[in-house]
């Protein structure tokens, strides 16, 4: 069985502005673990946000932003999301809640997105005209680059804001950042005063999304999860993972 409920019958709808995953970046620390002492020695990369004090942790991050690409795509009925919902055994109805697996998700492309640009927009080209679970759509936006360095959602989100001249990055080899220190973003300048200006939007898309959570809140779990174990498979061993990650070309 699936549930299906896009927004929309528009199949074609035209890029305005900064990505739902674009501003989710730049405010992140409002809604993402901040990064510690203790996060980090336990392996959890930090991210440090444009015009941002607080670093917040690489993980629930990246995990949150491709939930909230397939969440805004679907709300924009660009996409269908199905959530397979498993046969009901009679030792399943005794199990705890707590334990349950998550749905799997199918997506399915159902209108396109003119001149679009960064994740979202690349998330919506890798998904098929037929639906497809979540781990093989994410695999196909990573194109080549597989095994997936640690950075590279970062840094595909910092061309994105610095597409749209919010900060202007330094050091840049072939228009990439190559993060010689991961922790800290390389920004030669930061428009915090148009960052700023763009806050009314983000609080519009955070309230949706927690409306969202609060409405069907098994679904806002799983699609998140299901990024996470998506995003889980396309990561370098962790030997590979401890070193500093290639630029993308």
């Amino acid at each position: 069985m699936s549930v299906s409920s896009p927004r929309s019958d528009s199949h074609v709808h035209h890029a305005e502005g900064p990505s739902a995953c674009c501003l989710l970046y730049l405010f992140a620390d409002q809604v993402v673990e901040h990064s510690t002492i203790l996060s980090h020695l336990d392996a959890q990369h930090g991210v440090r946000l444009p015009c941002g004090k607080t670093p917040v942790q690489l993980g629930p991050l990246e995990r949150l932003v491709f939930a909230w690409a397939f969440w805004n795509l679907r709300e924009r009925g660009l996409i269908e999301l199905n959530y397979l919902e498993p046969v009901e055994h009679d030792d399943a109805k005794q199990a705890d809640p707590d334990d349950r697996l998550p749905l799997d998700i199918a997506v399915k492309r159902v209108g396109d997105l003119a001149g679009g640009q960064g994740v979202e927009a690349d998330v919506l080209r890798a998904c098929g005209a037929e639906d497809e679970l979540i781990g093989p759509v994410l695999r196909r936006w990573a194109g080549e680059h597989l095994p997936l360095p640690i950075y590279a959602v970062v840094r595909a989100l910092h061309l994105e804001v610095a597409s749209f001249g919010l900060v202007e990055l330094k050091d840049q080899e072939n228009g990439l950042d190559p993060f010689t220190d991961h922790r800290v973003a390389h920004f030669a300048s930061e428009d915090c005063e148009r960052i700023t200006g763009l806050e009314p939007r983000f609080a519009g898309l955070l309230a949706a999304w927690r409306e969202f959570g609060e409405q069907r809140p098994q679904a806002a779990t799983d699609l998140e999860e299901q990024c996470r174990l998506g995003l889980f498979d396309l990561r370098p061993p962790p030997i590979m993972a401890m070193g500093t990650a290639p630029p993308m070309h």
